[in-house]
């Protein structure tokens, strides 16, 4: 009975201790993609804040997200279901 209520109170003091690093900036997130993608703006929607970048060779825009609970980058499409692209402003 001894062993198995250490093992419990181990258990829970690794889970405990445990944890996720929220802190992280939305560009450290995907910071494997650094040099490909170009940042071009960002929103904050109910609290969370939505960066947008395309990349430089196809042009195909995303968006990047870096909440509390969850995060994440995908592509934006059109209407028609097509990749948005990137058009430079002059």
């Amino acid at each position: 009975m001894k062993k198995l209520l250490c093992l419990l109170v181990g258990l829970l003091l690794l889970i405990s201790l445990s944890g996720c690093d929220v802190n992280k900036s939305p560009a450290e997130n995907i910071s494997q993609y650094k040099g490909a993608l170009v940042y071009i703006g960002d929103e904050i929607v109910h609290g969370d804040r939505f960066n947008y970048y395309y990349d430089k060779d196809t042009k195909v825009m995303y968006v990047a997200n870096d909440s509390y609970y969850s995060g994440g980058i995908t592509p934006l499409y059109n209407a028609d279901g097509t990749l948005r692209l990137y058009e430079e402003v002059d």
